[in-house]
């Protein structure tokens, strides 16, 4: 080891004359720089670039340990250290290592041979310590750069959810008050193909939204009673179409044993056999498509997708699973995100449940899943709303605040034909003006307006209108995790995501402006 200056500071000149002599033993040509005083020391140390100091412990008026002190709470620690006494006292010792000193030397121990040992060990100690903290630094540094493009990712989602939603919901609004037209038998096929692409483009959308919750951790499930048919016949109805313009047939079967009524999140199921089903018409040419549904022990079931499509290879299933994955068809048609399966993987262990895949090439898949689904009571079909507002005759008089002019309108009219009045404005801004005048009995509230947002807007109704007195219903294209949360911290009752069932705002507006 070779060492270019070293600082000795002691205030007993016999001492450092002691040192400098054993230092030069070995290395003659070494640069030592001798000072009697901390303050001394300290001026040196920031003018001069400097391998070890030698430092007495007891110093005239300042305590060699106050000084590493100093100097390690200040970051400013600018090389190695050796510690030195003359009292030989383990306590001073550990009480110097601890202050920031390297390594520890009594002056009676002192040779060429331990003092050299003592300055290597220094050093290493030293430059290891460095390289620690540049590297704690650095990953310091890429911990910041990967927290700030997650934001940004985030963002990025949450915008693209908005501007995604927000037409297709106007566009499926349309398409429903299309469907209560009189409509000849191909215009009804069209709009119901139109219902199809919107419904796939939601669930894209959902994939997107569900992964940056997934990686985030911050997937939530929302468990209630519901029925089972009805979840796996909604998915059927979904995908429809699809199978229709390939001449694929559609079943279903669900084990008689099973409970009519499960507990469990039907959401979260729906999405999962989607993703599925829609998978397997991606990879079938010809044949059908099934599902099945069957007990597999104490409140468990046993969901099974089975196709007699292309098949998939052992190699290809190992990583069947991983998000951005696909097979690498042919076919560019069948080609998509590959989030599907990922999620479906992430959201049946979220369920507390396994997934798996049965296929060989050219003979067809069974992929099946396993999730706990107990049986529940009968509960409550969902109906849609009737044209009278329920069972309030003359319906709400109501403020829609919406700043994109066909959603807006779409909306207006879905209300209306459920026998509420509608006032629509087009910022925030306006809504409080109106909302104040008190002749409405609820607001539906768009999130993000020009002027002032939804959420301001509603702080401020909130100053002279409580909950009660005046529901507000949050209407937004976000489907973030924590949306929901500044919602309520804004004050608002209720929140929905766009493109909502009309049926779901109509039972909102049910429970919070009849009370």
């Amino acid at each position: 080891m070779t060492v270019q200056k070293i600082l000795i500071v002691d205030d007993a000149p016999a001492d450092r004359l002691m040192l400098s002599r054993c230092l030069r033993a070995r290395q003659p040509d070494i640069e030592i720089v001798q000072v009697e005083r901390a303050e001394e020391a300290l001026v040196f140390l920031r003018q001069q670039v400097t391998d070890c100091m030698f430092l007495d412990i007891h110093l005239p008026g300042h305590s060699g340990i106050e000084f590493l002190e100093g100097l390690r709470q200040a970051g400013l620690m600018p090389c190695a250290v050796v510690a030195m006494t003359g009292s030989g006292s383990d306590r001073v010792a550990v009480e110097a290592l601890k202050s920031g000193a390297h390594d520890y030397l009594p002056k009676g121990r002192v040779n060429e041979v331990s003092l050299w040992d003592a300055l290597a060990y220094a050093v290493s100690r030293y430059q290891l310590q460095r390289e620690t903290r540049q590297r704690e630094l650095q990953l310091e540094e890429l911990n910041q750069e990967l927290e700030r493009k997650d934001r940004i990712k985030t963002q990025f989602v949450a915008n693209a959810s908005h501007e995604l939603r927000t037409p297709v919901a106007a566009i499926t609004g349309l398409i429903g008050l299309m469907q209560r037209t009189e409509l000849v038998e191909e215009q009804r096929k069209l709009i119901s193909s139109m219902k199809s692409c919107c419904d796939t483009l939601l669930l894209v959308v959902d994939d997107l939204i569900d992964l940056t919750k997934i990686e985030s951790g911050a997937l939530e499930l929302h468990n209630r009673p519901f029925r089972l048919g009805q979840v796996c016949e909604q998915v059927l109805e979904t995908v429809q179409i699809l199978a229709q313009d390939k001449g694929l047939e559609l079943h279903c079967r669900v084990d008689s044993e099973i409970s009519r009524w499960v507990h469990g999140d039907p959401s979260r199921l729906r999405q999962i056999l989607y993703n599925l089903v829609g998978n397997a018409i991606k990879f079938t040419p010809s044949g059908s498509v099934s599902i099945s549904v069957a007990e597999k022990g104490a409140d468990c079931l046993r969901f099974e997708v089975m196709d007699s499509g292309i098949g998939i290879s052992e190699a290809v299933q190992q990583r069947l699973f991983e998000p951005h994955f696909q097979t690498g068809s042919l076919d560019h048609r069948a080609k998509g995100s590959g989030l599907g399966l990922a999620i479906v993987r992430s959201l049946v262990q979220r369920m507390g449940g396994e997934v798996g895949v049965l296929s060989r090439p050219g003979r067809g898949s069974t992929f099946w899943f396993e999730v706990p689904l107990a049986g529940a009571p009968e509960g409550q079909e969902e109906s849609a709303p009737t044209a009278q507002g329920s069972q309030h005759e003359r319906g709400f008089r109501l403020l829609v605040a919406e700043d994109n002019p066909i959603a807006a309108r779409v909306l207006a009219l879905q209300l209306q034909h459920l026998g509420h009045e509608v006032t629509v404005v087009s910022d925030g801004r306006r809504a409080v003006e109106l909302a104040s005048s008190g002749q409405y009995q609820a607001v539906i509230m768009d999130c993000q307006m020009p002027e002032l947002d939804g959420f301001e807007a509603t702080r401020r109704l909130r100053e002279s209108y409580s909950q009660h007195q005046l529901p507000i219903i949050a209407l937004t294209a976000n489907a973030l995790l924590g949306e929901s949360t500044r919602c309520q911290a804004a004050g608002m009752n209720d929140y929905l995501v766009k493109p909502a069932p009309v049926a779901d705002l109509q039972r909102l507006l049910e429970h919070w402006v009849a009370r």
